[in-house]
């Protein structure tokens, strides 16, 4: 399914739709900002990211979309062959990495921090660290 912002359901979210467009001009992520959609399930947190990420695609950036799980799944199986910083070193190009569903399932306590230690702003070798973030979480949705 393409998603992008003019399919999004505008009229079912609190969300003000130029707040949105604004971020869709990508300006986030040339101030190396993070983004962190938060809310209920169904609530468009995954249609937005991808949304955003279309259009920055559109813009020029160079974006990468992850579920969590199969991010920390990477990142443990690069470490475990002796490969740690490999991903990280790609992603260290991308304009922004988008991870979804962070936070919805659990992980082990070790495996959080190497999500976190990789998107942190100022870890990367260019100093970056842009990431859209997608967690659920029962509080009201967050932008």
């Amino acid at each position: 399914m393409h998603r992008d912002l003019m399919s999004f359901g505008w009229k079912e979210t609190p969300l003000q739709q130029a707040r949105i467009e604004q971020l869709a001009t990508a300006g986030f992520m040339e101030q190396s900002y993070n983004l962190i959609l938060v809310g209920g399930t169904g609530t468009g947190k995954t249609h937005l990211a991808t949304a955003l990420a279309v259009a920055a695609i559109h813009q020029g950036k160079r974006v990468r979309f992850y579920n969590a799980v199969d991010l920390v799944n990477q990142l443990d199986k690069e470490k475990q062959q002796g490969k740690a910083g490999n991903l990280a070193k790609q992603l260290s190009v991308m304009d922004a990495v988008i991870i979804d569903e962070l936070g919805y399932l659990p992980f082990p306590a070790g495996k959080q921090i190497s999500v976190f230690s990789t998107n942190r702003p100022g870890s990367l070798p260019d100093g970056g660290g842009r990431a859209i973030f997608n967690t659920y979480l029962t509080q009201p949705p967050i932008i």
